[in-house]
């Protein structure tokens, strides 16, 4: 298991965030493991026990990313498979307020693991892993595309991704259209009129 520390900023963090979540959530925010010198994504996992149990003691976690462009908005669904048929998501939003976006895009492109946090019915972390970070290379190349493509708006950005996740096929479908490592090319393209 792996020492986690979360980051802190105006008060609120993922695990306060969590308190209203149901399980079979997942959210990214950045951490550290060695007390505080370096930060880089971690995705965290609402579980139940039997939901825990489920997985084992040491289970099998892979990551896979699915892309989109939506009217010029870039969606980047970020993909956990933990066990044998747990799936989860997260979307990551590059122009995310504050930074936070290119920071997860950044650690992505970067660490060689990923932390994987399974927290418990409530707030506290039941468990930690590393994950193989199998994405990497793909958002490196992502980093070098969107630092050359026009900023969306965070209201542009809801409303690509809630008309993406109204066409998407379900998450287990997804997760076997986008073999790792990730490539460049963009799964869905469209433009709509306006």
């Amino acid at each position: 298991m792996v020492k986690i520390e979360v980051m802190q900023g105006e008060g609120t963090n993922m695990i306060d965030l969590y308190k209203q979540v149901p399980p079979g959530s997942m959210g990214l925010d950045m951490v550290s493991t060695d007390g505080g010198i370096n930060w880089r994504p971690a995705a965290f996992v609402k579980t139940t026990k039997s939901m825990r149990d489920s997985f084992g003691s040491n289970p099998q976690i892979g990551i896979r990313v699915a892309t989109f462009a939506l009217n010029d908005v870039y969606l980047f669904s970020l993909m956990v498979k933990i066990g044998r048929n747990s799936y989860l998501e997260s979307w990551l939003n590059y122009h995310a307020e504050g930074g936070i976006g290119k920071d997860f895009f950044e650690g992505l492109a970067s660490h060689l693991y990923i932390p994987v946090i399974l927290l418990d019915e409530g707030t506290d972390i039941a468990a930690a892993y590393e994950a193989k970070n199998s994405v990497r290379y793909g958002f490196k190349d992502y980093l070098k595309v969107l630092a050359n493509v026009k900023p969306w708006t965070m209201a542009e950005f809801d409303g690509a991704k809630a008309i993406a996740m109204n066409i998407l096929p379900p998450l287990p479908e997804m997760w076997g259209m986008y073999a790792k490592p990730p490539s460049l090319k963009i799964g869905l393209e469209v433009t709509l009129g306006k």
